[in-house]
């Protein structure tokens, strides 16, 4: 009878241990209290970790407080916190009951790992909360000395506004210029997330917005007409030519084009390559450029250059009418071309991040201009185009390019991954003319730095872009050359 009953105790206690464990495999995710599954698995774990013990209940998942316990939001503490070592030793005593304040129990228990991640979640909930008081509802009017004062505290030894935030108050209008100032995503930025106020936010954003007061004492410029942006030194469209350039400065007339206001970037819009010298050929156009001098490693790397769709001409006589080969046909972009625009179109496209840079062609470019860094080389894959970033000095826009594939480089130049372009685009008084300086550097390379210049002209207003299409299984797509009847 004893090992019946033996039996049928044990069937019992399998049977309730496989019903709890089933119901532990189906039960869901409690969406309802945690939320949404965040992509980031860390920050997920730090949230269920939050929960798991208890601190939801008491400072709220998104630390929207629940009765007497501490505000995380807007603790004076949490915000000296750095890496745990004020809140860590918290949790870790625990905290008395107070008059105003329910007891905190003690988490002496806990490993380092856990004490990491329940820091980790109250920052990145105090951040993500923070963003959102300060960014929602109407931008006050700030105080710009002040702001001056909390910047030279906070900010100057990162940013300066005549260096990497000059001619920001022409990027960003006052709400996108607190939401960029505060975005959590820049890690540089989540300390003042969490501590700055909103009067000082407004204050920081009237000091750098401090030049559109100054805007309307600029000089007015007539326009020429519905196809041209305005001539400020002539009043001509053919103006004085690129010889007679003055220099830049901040108060230079505002281009713009009708019925635009006079914030319109002076970069934006199509641009073509100008023959400043009459040569009538590429090869014509940049002979008079200074050659490159190398070191003499990078003298030994340099190696004759083709089009790698070049076709080895047959050196026969053909017909009028007869097609020959002079192209493989294929389809895509490469070389200094990427970098360096050619005699076709080019438009140049501003926004709040990155700077556009589309070709009338196949090719493109992405200029970062959100402050980013560039990535590691061994996470670049090498290429025509490489990897920009860029900041603006007054109008004008500095990029700065890394990860391009070996090559030759104007002039007598050479380019690998490592190798450093800069490239300065300044646009004329006028606001018709375009001019890019590239400079080369690469202490592998170059004995000193390699520079020259190409310049543009401003493809009217109501001009466009022409389509490229390209098929490589087109056999016409090789059929380059045609002859044509000869005169007799």
């Amino acid at each position: 009878m004893t090992r019946v009953l033996t039996s049928i105790c044990f069937i019992a206690f399998a049977a309730a241990v496989a019903a709890q464990s089933t119901t532990a495999v189906h039960r869901s995710y409690d969406t309802a209290f945690l939320g949404p599954v965040l992509p980031d698995p860390v920050l997920q774990h730090a949230k269920e970790t939050f929960v798991l013990f208890g601190c939801a209940y008491c400072h709220g998942l998104d630390l929207v407080s629940r009765g007497e316990a501490t505000d995380l939001m807007h603790s004076a503490l949490v915000g000296r916190d750095e890496n745990g070592s004020r809140i860590g030793p918290l949790l870790r005593m625990g905290i008395p009951q107070t008059a105003k304040l329910s007891p905190m129990p003690q988490f002496s228990d806990l490993s380092d790992h856990q004490i990491n991640d329940l820091v980790r979640w109250i920052h990145y909930a105090r951040q993500q909360g923070r963003y959102r008081e300060l960014t929602t509802g109407p931008v006050k009017t700030g105080d710009a000395a002040a702001g001056k004062s909390y910047f030279d505290r906070a900010c100057s030894s990162c940013h300066k506004v005549d260096g990497d935030l000059s001619g920001i108050d022409r990027k960003y209008d006052a709400a996108a210029l607190r939401a960029a100032m505060l975005e959590p995503k820049q890690e540089r930025h989540h300390t003042i997330v969490e501590n700055i106020g909103a009067d000082d936010v407004a204050n920081v954003v009237s000091y750098l917005r401090r030049g559109r007061a100054s805007a309307s004492n600029r000089p007015t410029v007539t326009t020429v007409s519905t196809s041209f942006a305005n001539v400020a030194k002539t009043g001509d469209p053919n103006g004085d030519g690129l010889a007679r350039w003055a220099p830049f400065t901040s108060l230079a007339p505002q281009v713009f084009e009708p019925g635009k206001g006079s914030d319109t970037h002076r970069l934006e819009g199509g641009w073509v390559r100008l023959d400043t010298t009459g040569s009538g050929s590429f090869g014509g156009l940049t002979s008079s450029f200074a050659r490159a001098v190398l070191t003499p490693a990078g003298a030994a790397r340099v190696k004759p250059q083709r089009d790698p769709d070049d076709v080895d001409p047959d050196n026969k006589p053909h017909k009028a009418g007869e097609p020959y080969i002079v192209t493989q046909g294929r389809c895509g972009v490469g070389g200094p071309g990427v970098i360096e625009p050619n005699s076709a179109a080019f438009f140049i496209v501003p926004s709040r991040d990155e700077v556009l840079l589309v070709r009338e062609g196949p090719g493109g470019r992405h200029i970062y201009t959100d402050g980013r860094d560039h990535p590691p080389l061994s996470r670049i894959v090498p290429s025509g185009a490489g990897h920009s970033t860029a900041t603006w000095e007054g109008d004008d826009l500095l990029v700065d390019t890394i990860g391009l594939a070996e090559g030759a480089v104007t002039a007598g130049g050479w380019r690998t991954p490592e190798t450093h372009v800069a490239e300065r685009y300044h646009v004329a008084e006028d606001g018709m003319h375009l001019r890019i300086t590239f400079t080369w550097t690469d202490p592998k390379i170059y004995a000193r730095p390699h520079s020259y210049s190409f310049d543009f002209e401003r493809v009217p207003a109501d001009g466009y872009a022409f389509e490229n299409w390209c098929d490589s299984g087109d056999p016409l797509q090789r059929q380059s050359v045609v002859p044509p009847e000869q005169l007799k």
